[in-house]
C-alpha cells in the first residue's frame, strides 16, 4: 500500500506540474466535491475498506482509461496535421 501511495503522489505531482493555475483551481473544487460524494456513497452502502478501495480504485481505472483515450485521439489528430 505504502509503494502505490507514493506511485500516486508522484504521479499527481507530475500531472499538477501541468495544470495552469485556473485548472489547479478548478480541479481542486472538482476533487474536493467528488470525495464528499464518495463518502457519501460509502456511508449509504456502508462499505467496508476493501470495498472502498475495489469502489475508488476501479473509479480510478476508468478515469485513466479515459484519459489514455483522449491521448490517442490527441496524438491522432496531430499527426494529421503533419501529414
Amino acid at each position: 500500500m505504502d509503494s502505490y501511495i507514493k506511485y500516486t503522489e508522484a504521479y499527481l505531482a507530475m500531472v499538477q506540474g501541468t495544470l495552469t493555475e485556473t485548472e489547479m483551481e478548478r480541479s481542486s473544487k472538482a476533487g474536493e466535491e467528488i470525495f464528499e460524494a464518495i463518502k457519501e456513497i460509502v456511508e449509504k452502502y456502508e462499505l467496508n475498506i476493501r470495498e472502498m478501495l475495489n469502489a475508488t480504485v476501479a473509479v480510478h481505472y476508468n478515469i485513466m482509461g479515459s484519459a489514455n483515450e483522449q491521448l490517442e485521439d490527441y496524438k491522432v489528430e496531430r499527426a494529421k496535421l503533419y501529414e
